[in-house]
C-alpha cells in the first residue's frame, strides 16, 4: 500500500480559509476504488479550534469514511461521512488532538486528488500546527 507521511510540522496561524495539506493526498484514478486511512497530529489553542474538510473529484460513486477525533484531555467525538462534506466540520482543539479517517472512496469518471483540508476555526495569531509523521495510506481496487 502506498503511504505518505509527512516530513515537517505545517503551522498555519491567523487564517480561517480552508487549504489543501499539501502531503496528506493521494492522486485518484478514473472509475478506481480506493480504501484508504488518514491519522493527523495536531496542535494549537482552545480558542482556535480545528475547521477540516475532505474533498475529492466530482462525481463520486461512493464516498464512506469514519472519522475520530481525540483530545488530549480524552474526549472522543466520532462520525460517519457518505459524502464529501458541504460545510466543514468544526472539531474542539486545546493543545494537542489526533484525527483519525479511514474508508473507501469509490471514484467514479474524473480523475484528480484526494485533499484533506483544514485551518483554524477562529482566526488567532497563534499557530495550529499538523506535525510531521502524520500520515495516509491508501490501496487501489479497479
Amino acid at each position: 500500500m502506498p503511504s505518505v507521511f509527512k516530513a515537517a510540522n505545517l503551522d498555519r496561524p491567523n487564517t480561517t480559509l480552508l487549504a489543501a495539506d499539501p502531503d496528506l493526498t493521494f492522486a485518484m484514478a478514473a472509475n478506481t476504488a480506493y480504501p484508504f486511512e488518514l491519522e493527523a497530529w495536531i496542535t494549537g489553542r482552545g480558542d482556535a479550534d480545528f475547521k477540516v474538510s475532505f474533498a475529492g473529484p466530482a462525481g463520486a460513486l461512493r464516498v464512506s469514511m469514519l472519522w475520530e477525533w481525540l483530545v488530549q484531555d480524552s474526549t472522543r467525538f466520532n462520525g460517519m461521512l457518505t459524502a464529501y462534506p458541504a460545510s466543514p466540520i468544526i472539531l474542539p482543539l486545546d493543545q494537542r488532538a489526533v484525527l483519525r479517517l479511514r474508508g473507501v472512496l469509490d471514484n467514479g469518471p474524473t480523475a484528480g486528488s484526494f485533499q484533506f483540508l483544514w485551518a483554524q476555526s477562529n482566526r488567532i495569531p497563534a499557530s495550529t500546527t499538523v506535525f510531521r509523521g502524520s500520515w495516509i495510506t491508501w490501496d487501489v481496487v479497479t
